[in-house]
């Protein structure tokens, strides 16, 4: 079955922007909504993947969940490799204490979503919060 994630620690250099209507109504409340990403969760990570299709068998690419789970089985995952930052972004406070790979990062999931990323949580604290008007 195509899965973007693997169920164990390396979970979390993954994300999956084919459900991107679920991300933009779960995690960010609605899509036209300011939204709230960590950062400090990947600070190891050499690579980062961010899925971004399924490709079918016949070579069709889905952009979008696939609803048939049937048809998921037979797909794989189109990945977006990103280059990880593997230095601590716990406790940043602006956009520009982030290194240029995370911002990068960012960039593109707020691109892919069409959703500003406004708060960017930067470790455990309620104060390590990143705001980005």
């Amino acid at each position: 079955m195509a899965r973007p994630l693997t169920g164990g620690p390396a979970d979390y250099t993954s994300i999956n922007l084919t459900k991107r209507e679920y991300l933009g109504l779960r995690l960010w409340y609605a899509p036209e909504a300011d939204s709230k990403s960590s950062v400090d969760v990947l600070d190891t990570f050499p690579i980062i993947r961010v899925a971004v299709a399924y490709v079918t068998s016949d070579g069709e690419k889905l952009t979008s969940f696939p609803a048939d789970l049937s048809l998921l089985d037979k797909c794989t995952v189109e990945y977006v490799d990103f280059e990880g930052w593997q230095s601590s972004t716990e406790g940043a406070r602006s956009w520009s204490h982030l290194p240029p790979q995370a911002q990068k990062y960012i960039e593109f999931i707020e691109s892919s979503v069409a959703i500003k990323v406004v708060y960017i949580g930067t470790g455990q604290d309620r104060e390590d919060m990143i705001y980005r008007e």
